[in-house]
């Protein structure tokens, strides 16, 4: 629960699991309080909601997110209300680079690491060059408090671009994506099958 009027909240990774309902952030604060919260992962494996802000005021001004991974059963966040949808969540928070993927923890009742970061690069904050393990992180990172194992490739996929709530169960679905330059050459072409 953080109530304080100053906080940077980077590369951290937060999960709850078990019975109930709960937080893996909760700010109460409706003051114009200064936060920032970046490349965090706030994860809930039960009904609880990955982020709660008691109000929607101050969002885009003194309270801003970017490079955030919400991922719940049942809610990817509240903001004066439940939101139960990624579009939601940013038109209410004003976050563009918000995330709501599965993390797919190695085991996330030992650690945060996860078994793939698809979907969960951001770059690097010069404030956190190094993740928990004392790890350099690359220019391109991974969101939460481990950085991500080499790629191997100078291109990843970094999002899939309005992807429908729901997919039709046949026939094709026409598919937009973004890359990313994950390594530390320039990209010169690169071949999609």
């Amino acid at each position: 629960n953080m109530t304080t009027s100053r906080a940077d909240f980077y590369h951290n990774t937060v999960v709850m699991f078990g019975s109930g309902s709960s937080r893996a952030l909760n700010v109460t604060n409706g003051t114009t309080a200064r936060m920032n919260f970046r490349n965090n992962i706030f994860v809930c494996y039960n009904n609880g909601y990955p982020a709660y802000f008691s109000t929607r005021n101050y969002f885009g001004t003194t309270l801003n997110l970017s490079y955030n991974n919400y991922y719940g059963n049942t809610y990817v966040g509240y903001i004066a209300g439940a939101m139960n949808n990624l579009n939601a969540w940013t038109n209410s928070s004003r976050e563009q680079r918000a995330a709501n993927v599965d993390p797919m923890f190695q085991d996330y009742t030992v650690s945060g690491k996860c078994r793939a970061y698809t979907g969960m690069y951001c770059p690097m904050l010069a404030d956190v060059p190094f993740d928990i393990l004392d790890s350099t992180r690359n220019l391109q990172t991974a969101m939460g408090c481990y950085s991500a194992d080499s790629l191997g490739v100078d291109a990843a996929l970094s999002e899939f671009v309005g992807w429908p709530a729901y997919l039709a169960s046949s026939g094709a679905t026409p598919v937009k994506v973004k890359f990313m330059n994950a390594g530390g050459s320039a990209l010169t072409a690169a071949d999609i099958n």
